[in-house]
């Protein structure tokens, strides 16, 4: 059976006097809180340092996954959480969407919490770095077979990768849907920037890259090694990388490249947060460096779960857990990968089971998924105006007072009243601002 999940979404928003304000909503209604976490301090700076130096043990980790669990989650936060536990209905769980305003608190290891029981939190709840964008997530209907396409650059001048190891538990794992035509996986070695161009030309669903990821702390910059014609490094950085992608047929990316998954002062140039904004529903990256052995593990289990038909967020627990299995959990692997994702659910694809035979290329459709009411109070005003001005032209026209009305007397219905209904919520927003400006 599926796993279907309710979401418990944790806002963190800028440092207000001595500590983080926070929100917690979930099924069991609103609450909330203060972080008082200070990324500055000693004792956490040498947390992470030895953390990143993989000088840990299973004690270790535990006691740094409770400061975080426990920061998180104060007494009056963590009643809530479980509250919320327990209203879900039998069969389902709890995804967290962490959306985090201070870069210096998203660029924390919350993939490392451990809860109340000493067990890692994100191998039973999926913990998501959500991202909420005024363009709302597409989720693809797509005919047979599913386009995989994996870049491999390993660069002469770089520290030479066990690529050939996690190019081929790829191909084991995805062999079987290969076989039933229900998958096209295509590898590209020696993987340059117009090497990536011509293939995504070619109707590209899911993209992973196997190489090394650098972050340049003075430039605040992330980027990935590409190589060139001569077989050295290129570093195509996060902005470039954007441009690559945009507009195009990709709803999920694997970045198996170290920090990747840093969350810079700017997002922009951020890795992983660029591709979300470039319209990628979902990016998984590392937030540091990722040992071969453990992406192998993960990259199997993670590819067989997304096989199955797993939420993106629901594949990535599944991976952790593989790490957890071949290695324990002594090491910090299994925390290593962030889930950066803009789609609601998880979900990415859309299977056409129509019976059809597999065509290629495939052909596609897009179903377009409106923005969640919820997301509104995240965007900025521009933001909410420019999302009211592509949905007020007709069938829809303004009215006197700033108020709205369907195309003469006909009553909205179905997808209308759908856009209704979000043009009222992005309207009290606005408003709601205005009046806390007046004051």
């Amino acid at each position: 059976m599926l796993p279907v999940f309710e979401d418990c979404i944790v806002e963190i928003n800028e440092k207000h006097g001595k500590g983080y304000p926070m929100i917690l909503t979930g099924p069991a209604g609103r609450q909330s809180g203060t972080l008082h976490l200070s990324p500055a301090s000693a004792s956490l700076r040498a947390d992470m340092a030895r953390l990143k130096s993989f000088g840990t043990d299973e004690e270790f980790l535990r006691h740094l996954g409770h400061v975080l669990f426990t920061a998180l989650f104060p007494p009056r936060m963590l009643t809530a959480w479980r509250k919320n536990k327990q209203k879900i209905a039998d069969g389902r769980r709890l995804r967290l969407k962490l959306m985090i305003q201070p870069p210096e608190m998203a660029a924390l290891p919350w993939e490392l919490m451990c809860d109340e029981d000493g067990i890692p939190l994100s191998t039973r709840t999926p913990i998501v770095r959500y991202l909420p964008l005024a363009e709302p997530a597409r989720p693809l209907a797509v005919r047979p077979p599913l386009r995989v396409l994996v870049s491999i650059a390993n660069p002469r001048d770089q520290a030479p990768l066990s690529s050939d190891k996690e190019k081929e538990r790829i191909k084991s794992a995805l062999a079987p849907l290969v076989e039933r035509g229900l998958v096209h996986l295509m590898i590209s070695e020696q993987a340059t920037g117009i090497g990536l161009l011509n293939d995504l030309r070619r109707g590209v669903h899911v993209w992973h890259f196997i190489g090394h990821g650098v972050f340049n702390a003075h430039a605040a910059n992330g980027s990935l090694a590409f190589e060139n014609e001569s077989g050295d490094t290129d570093m195509i950085d996060a902005k470039r990388l954007r441009i690559l992608l945009e507009e195009n047929s990709v709803r999920l990316a694997v970045l198996n490249a170290c920090e990747t998954g840093r969350f810079t002062l700017d997002p922009l140039l951020g890795i992983a947060p660029a591709l979300v904004r470039a319209g990628i529903p979902a990016v998984i990256a590392m937030q540091f460096a990722f040992p071969d052995t453990s992406a192998v593990e993960f990259a199997g289990m993670f590819y067989r779960a997304l096989a199955d038909g797993y939420p993106v967020d629901a594949c990535v627990s599944e991976g952790r857990k593989a790490v957890i299995a071949r290695l324990g959990l002594s090491q910090p692997d299994w925390a290593i990968p962030v889930l950066y994702m803009h789609s609601p659910d998880g979900h990415l694809f859309v299977h056409d089971e129509t019976g059809q035979k597999p065509t290629s290329p495939c052909t596609n459709t897009v179903t377009i998924r409106l923005p969640n009411p919820a997301d509104f109070r995240h965007m900025d005003t521009q933001t909410l105006r420019s999302l009211l001005d592509r949905w007020l032209p007709p069938p829809y026209t303004r009215t006197g007072a700033g108020g709205m009305r369907g195309d003469g007397d006909t009553p909205l219905q179905g997808g209308d009243a759908e856009i209704h209904q979000l043009i009222v919520a992005a309207r009290r927003e606005l408003a709601r601002r205005q009046g806390c400006a007046s004051k």
